[in-house]
């Protein structure tokens, strides 16, 4: 093989390896073009460079490894200073109501004063006899039904979003005592609350919210379907309150992806924030 093939092939193996690592870069756009462009130029010119040299070529050969030489000290020099000009940091602020949305469902539970006034059987009856007959109901009566309950949270949070809520995709809980037995009242307690909004669960026969890796895929399996109905990420958010803690945490892990946020429910003030968690500049 002669030493133009050899050099070829490198060329070749090097453009390759840089459309490779092209692909993996998140932003795709004109500085991570001219990155490339950069990186495969070095990599092509330094065999190149040797190349010449072998062959007696000199000028040519030390031109080309001096800007083969040059470009990586460069590009280190950058790369160094964007490394380090990086931060973890979180930006939280009240979200803007999204078009779809997805909650953890807990068990229908008492809260404060009213576990002293009524029990969960008598407060299941009422919120069926409620949302079964539509023309008693009304909005004002369903969340005094709520209040001090554990769905009073995720009411709050689709009441938020309810004015571009077109999408609310429930994750319930598995198993005997699982969330999944109630998401047919659920269900229709949202729908009477909230005729416009759709409402999914999202795994059928719900998922063990013990198990972080079955929340993790749930909550990846919201951002497909809702990116299959032409929704973007930012117009789409986790709330991450209901459940347990792990499931929570499995939730917030699944929305560090850029683009993704989730949000929390205050259960003391009723205040609704959303997090976006990634790394930004310190400069910005």
């Amino acid at each position: 093989m002669s030493t133009r093939s050899l050099i070829g092939r490198v060329r070749v193996e090097n453009l390759r390896k840089s459309a490779e690592a092209l692909l993996g870069i998140k932003y795709f756009n004109i500085w991570a073009i001219l990155f490339v462009i950069a990186i495969s130029v070095a990599l092509s010119w330094f065999p190149d460079g040797l190349a010449n040299l072998i062959e007696k070529r000199f000028t040519l050969g030390a031109i080309k490894l001096s800007v083969a030489s040059i470009i990586v000290v460069v590009i280190w020099l950058v790369l160094r200073k964007y490394i380090v000009s990086q931060k973890i940091e979180v930006i939280c602020e009240e979200p803007t109501p999204v078009r779809a949305l997805a909650i953890f469902l807990s068990t229908l539970k008492l809260h404060g004063e009213k576990k002293n006034r009524t029990s969960p059987q008598k407060l299941i009856e009422t919120l069926i006899e409620s949302v079964n007959h539509t023309d008693l109901i009304n909005s004002q009566n369903t969340e005094e039904i709520l209040t001090d309950t554990s769905w009073e949270i995720p009411y709050i949070a689709i009441r938020h979003h309810s004015p571009t809520l077109e999408y609310l995709y429930v994750i319930t809980s598995s198993g005997n005592e699982g969330t999944t037995h109630q998401m047919e009242l659920f269900t229709k307690t949202v729908n009477a609350l909230f005729p416009k909004v759709k409402v999914i669960e999202l795994v059928k026969g719900g998922v063990d919210f013990e198990d972080v890796r079955a929340v993790f895929q749930a909550v990846e399996k919201f951002y497909t379907e809702v990116s299959a109905k032409g929704i973007k990420q930012e117009d789409a958010l986790v709330d991450i309150t209901g459940g347990q803690k792990t499931a929570s945490i499995a939730g917030a892990i699944a929305t560090l992806a850029t683009g993704r946020r989730f949000q929390y429910v205050s259960t003391v003030s009723k205040k609704i924030l959303a997090y976006d968690v990634g790394y930004f500049s310190q400069e910005s």
